[in-house]
């Protein structure tokens, strides 16, 4: 996986929660974070993981609307 991910309106709400948690929060918090577009490799870089389970909370995130791939 070598793409670009945005934001959603509905993944900007959720990273606006203050209580999330978890590698979800994690990613999307980064996201909110930065701005823009984040590079696949950026995220597997700020979590710390290999590239598998990074895609796995990716694809989560974009089967749930949180995310979008560009």
């Amino acid at each position: 996986m070598n793409s670009v991910l945005i934001l959603t309106p509905a993944g900007q709400q959720r990273a606006e929660n203050t209580h999330g948690k978890g590698a979800d929060y994690a990613v999307l918090s980064y996201m909110y974070e930065i701005g823009g577009p984040v590079e696949f490799v950026e995220l597997v870089d700020h979590l710390k993981t290999d590239e598998v389970k990074a895609s796995m909370i990716v694809h989560r995130l974009i089967n749930e609307g949180s995310v979008r791939e560009t």
